[in-house]
């Protein structure tokens, strides 16, 4: 699972879709976007800030990023996600699907924020599916990505030898929503 999503983030999505169908039952992306990219990036969809005071801390120490802002998430001026009219219109399995999925990115985005990244995600069912995502990784200088994969990911094994608390940021997360074989 950790490789699909280290693999395929961006690539229209099919990384975190093959994920999030094993763990969620629908497609996401997520970015995280340092204050300082080497390039300007366009993005097709609006990014929905998290509120990173909203959810409980990992614990662990917080690493520090050169060019991220640890306090980039901040409360909002984008609208609620789920008031969308593509969340209204979907049916109500797929809108608590949604719901776990914003949960599950938040506890991400608050967590990365310990960790010195800006982690910013947008909802799957706001995205226009014509249009790529911006990969994350690539809005960071190159000498930080392993860093920030590192935080997002951890360094976890797969199967057998997956353990939350070794897979980053996202496992931490993944665990907090009782998704994975702990729970």
């Amino acid at each position: 699972m950790k490789k699909k999503l280290a693999l395929g983030i961006g690539l229209a999505g099919a990384g975190l879709l093959a994920l999030s169908l094993t763990v969620f039952g629908m497609g996401a992306a997520a970015t995280l976007n340092p204050a300082a990219p080497d390039s300007p990036s366009e993005r097709a969809a609006e990014t929905v800030v998290v509120p990173a005071e909203a959810l409980p801390a990992p614990a662990g120490t917080p690493a520090t990023s050169v060019t991220s802002e640890a306090g980039a998430i901040e409360a909002a001026d984008n609208a609620d996600p789920m008031a969308s009219e593509a969340f209204k219109a979907m049916t109500p399995d797929e809108q608590a699907n949604g719901r776990e999925w914003v949960e599950t990115q938040t506890i991400t985005a608050a967590c990365m924020t310990d960790k010195g990244y800006a982690y910013t995600f947008e909802p799957f069912w706001e995205r226009d599916s014509a249009v790529l995502p911006v990969m994350w990784e690539d809005t960071l200088p190159a000498s930080e990505r392993a860093a920030a994969r590192l935080a997002l990911d951890g360094d976890t094994g797969g199967g057998a030898d997956y353990h939350w608390d070794d897979a980053g940021c996202w496992g931490y997360a993944v665990h907090v929503m009782g998704n994975d074989n702990n729970h």
